[in-house]
């Protein structure tokens, strides 16, 4: 689900030089995704009781809503076992002022875990999700994920979630929200379009954890998000983490030198493997999606919500109504 294409530019970065720095991070995304992927393709063998076929990538003017919700199929579904937000459509992607073709912060952080994990500080903005099952208090994380916090900060002080559902529930894997149409294929960032994946070493999909849904096409960040709600690991994840740990002695590289001082045990630190196997979350996510927030307070209500009845495997049989999300200061 990788969001990684080169965007439209204006005329003044067309130039040579521009063109070539896009190839190269081209290249890095390539390089990187060369390590990440050992064993990704066993993500689409997760347990059968999380497994689902999105219905398809859908192209509604840009990200706005259809009204009547017409849908085009994409010529291939997206992987199975994944959140998707079927909204944006890439072309003329929106670029604000950062690098939206490359890792954010890539070099991990000591204490990463433990600044996920952690609440929110004295004067720090979080966000608590009024549903019709209680609150859901999440830290928020601006400095790593700048762009997913403002475009969720802003929707949330505008109303724009406001007597929305969690459109998409499944136990142990995650509860997903914040589609205008509630049917998965509604819905827009505040730019009008969609934006790009931030990708981090420092935030993961660990049991908790507040993230963007796509389409698993390039900048088709829009309006939802996710909470993953896995209490355990898949096997697939399990067995990724074996693999992932015996080559830890692999360099990254692009071929000129942009990653060489990374090793796979940068990327994949045992603390966080650790961590997944006591207590759960969606390792294959890692890296394909935008972490930018993380549960504090309401656990439970992400439990009881993962565990209602459902209609097809993933849709609620009763509302699961998202009243407002409220942004708070801590004080």
């Amino acid at each position: 689900m990788k969001n990684r294409i080169p965007m439209k530019r204006t005329m003044k970065h067309t130039t040579k030089h521009a063109m070539k720095r896009t190839m190269k991070r081209t290249m890095k995304h390539f390089a990187i995704a060369t390590v990440l992927g050992l064993g990704l393709a066993l993500t689409a063998c997760a347990s059968d009781d999380d497994d689902v076929t999105p219905t398809g990538t859908y192209q509604d003017g840009g990200g706005q809503d259809s009204g009547a919700g017409q849908a085009t199929p994409a010529a291939t579904p997206a992987p199975t076992n994944q959140p998707t937000d079927t909204t944006a459509n890439v072309q003329g992607a929106f670029e604000p002022e950062r690098d939206l073709t490359g890792f954010i912060n890539f070099a991990p952080t000591k204490g990463a875990l433990a600044n996920q994990l952690a609440p929110p500080a004295v004067g720090e903005e979080f966000a608590i999700i009024h549903t019709n099952f209680g609150e859901i208090h999440l830290r928020l994380f601006p400095d790593i994920a700048p762009m997913a916090v403002q475009n969720f900060t802003t929707h949330a002080r505008n109303g724009f979630y406001d007597d929305l559902i969690f459109h998409r529930v499944m136990y142990n894997f995650m509860i997903q929200g914040g589609c205008s149409l509630g049917t998965g294929t509604g819905g827009q960032s505040i730019w009008g379009r969609g934006f790009g994946d931030e990708v981090t070493t420092d935030l993961r999909h660990i049991r908790g954890a507040l993230s963007m849904a796509n389409t698993g096409a390039p900048f088709s960040n829009g309006s939802q998000f996710f909470i993953v709600h896995n209490h355990t690991l898949h096997a697939s994840d399990v067995s990724l983490k074996q693999n992932r740990l015996e080559v830890q002695d692999m360099r990254v590289t692009d071929g000129e030198g942009y990653l060489d001082e990374y090793l796979v045990s940068d990327v994949w630190p045992a603390e966080w493997m650790q961590h997944y196997l006591d207590h759960g979350g969606t390792q294959h996510l890692d890296y394909n999606h935008t972490v930018f927030g993380h549960v504090f307070y309401g656990m439970d209500v992400v439990d009881a919500i993962a565990a209602v009845a459902t209609s097809d495997g993933s849709t609620p049989i009763d509302d699961v109504v998202i009243y407002r999300i409220e942004i708070r200061t801590r004080e």
